[in-house]
């Protein structure tokens, strides 16, 4: 119920935000991110969004997904949404900017066992931190951004196994973290003004 109760909770304060917002008079954009240009064979993970502000100030909602799987136990599948606001230091070509960012993810990676039996660890992510990046004006209506992000995360475990035809779940103590890594906290996309 708790879960259900966030999740409906941030869905409606970025409805509320969105509707104060007189969109007609704001720069807007499609964004498209991933957290490197490493991109590999057997995974993949990155957000579609959309930006949208005015002056140094900007907002943005995106939707965030990953999918992994190398023929190997376990297949990992995350999705998710996340806003963040952003505070542009100086208007150009290259413009730095702060700010904060959170969302909200859902991660599941399955590992099928001999028989038909499989386990699956599930994972109910909150994220929030600051945030510090840079957008290079590329062209006129197209911009590239590089991004770090500061998130600290609490999560809600569990793990649901199926053997000889029964189905448990049990859920986990919940878990917090802050990643500080450049790798796991960096992220690249485009943004495509219109």
């Amino acid at each position: 119920m708790f879960r259900k109760s966030v999740l409906i909770l941030i869905c409606l304060s970025q409805t509320a935000i969105i509707n104060s917002l007189d969109i007609n008079s704001m720069e807007k954009a499609f964004l498209f991110n991933v957290p490197s240009l490493l991109l590999e064979v057997q995974a993949y993970q990155g957000g579609l969004g959309l930006k949208a502000g005015s002056g140094t100030w900007f907002f943005r909602g995106m939707v965030d997904f990953m999918m992994e799987d190398d023929g190997q136990p376990p297949s990992t599948f995350l999705w998710g949404i996340s806003i963040a606001v952003e505070k542009h230091l100086s208007e150009g070509k290259a413009s730095p900017y702060i700010g904060g960012a959170g969302g909200i993810h859902y991660s599941s990676a399955r590992t099928d066992i001999a028989g038909g039996d499989w386990s699956r660890e599930e994972e109910l992510i909150l994220e929030l931190g600051p945030i510090l990046g840079i957008e290079l004006e590329i062209m006129k209506n197209l911009s590239l951004f590089a991004e770090y992000q500061l998130l600290g995360s609490l999560g809600w475990p569990a793990v649901t196994t199926y053997t000889g035809g029964q189905e448990e779940r049990v859920s986990g103590d919940q878990q917090w973290s802050i990643d500080l890594d450049l790798g796991n906290a960096g992220l690249i996309g485009l943004c495509i003004y219109f």
